[in-house]
């Protein structure tokens, strides 16, 4: 398998400076993050992590796909149907978020099992959005074909590269969910939690519409023959 012949070649420094790209990458300010920030601060820590999980499990998806291409890295960014279900997830969040009150009276009118039901949007929102992110797909394929290229004494498996994927996702994001979640930041943010939640929710459609815009573009187009296009000539009675 391309993908296996690859990553016995990946070195061990070079496998360091992929990492580190890589959290240049999660740094960059996206829908995700934003979100994760969002929810630290106005539910709480626990409200952050059914999206975080999501990201985690999107990225480690992405990079095992990009490792299993092999010598066709980069060759495609994700499919445009995830991209699709992407975007329509960051949708529905983004509303969600804008929408939703934490304070005592939203909390004491609250069905239960609304819980459940967002805590699952939120893991699929993140999920797919960074399982079909261009940005980090474009970066997997571009650094690991650099660590393929540059050799070295150092083999990394499969699983080094995915465990470090999946840590440097999870330790970026339980770090901003912490600091957004502090007492005293949670106090000022929940003194104005309308404006912000819909300003964060404007941001996530803003980030959300460009996504569903090219997945749209680049979804297949079912081709109708011209012979079924044609009508029939009419019948003339004799």
């Amino acid at each position: 398998m391309p993908g296996a012949a690859m990553l016995s070649e990946l070195p061990g420094p070079g496998l360091t400076s992929f990492l580190f790209g890589y959290l240049l990458v999660l740094l960059a300010p996206g829908p995700n993050m934003i979100a994760i920030g969002c929810l630290a601060a106005t539910e709480g820590l626990r409200g952050a992590l059914p999206m975080l999980v999501g990201i985690q499990l999107g990225a480690v998806s992405l990079a095992a796909a990009v490792l299993t291409a092999g010598d066709v890295l980069g060759a495609e960014t994700g499919s445009p149907t995830l991209r699709l279900l992407a975007g329509l997830l960051l949708l529905g969040l983004a509303w969600s978020i804008a929408r939703k009150r934490t304070g005592p009276e939203a909390t004491a009118t609250a069905a239960p099992r609304r819980a459940g039901g967002e805590g699952l949007q939120r893991l699929l929102a993140g999920y797919c959005t960074a399982a079909s992110n261009p940005l980090t797909a474009t970066f997997f394929a571009a650094s690991l074909v650099a660590l393929r290229q540059s050799g070295g004494a150092a083999p990394a498996s499969a699983l080094v590269v995915l465990g470090g994927v999946a840590v440097m996702a999870g330790v970026c994001g339980l770090l901003l969910a912490w600091v957004m979640a502090r007492p005293a930041l949670r106090r000022r943010v929940l003194s104005r939690e309308a404006a912000i939640r819909m300003v964060a929710g404007c941001f996530i459609t803003v980030m959300a519409v460009p996504t569903l815009w090219t997945a749209a573009q680049e979804l297949p187009v079912v081709d109708v023959p011209a012979s079924s296009r044609e009508l029939p000539a009419p019948v003339i009675a004799p």
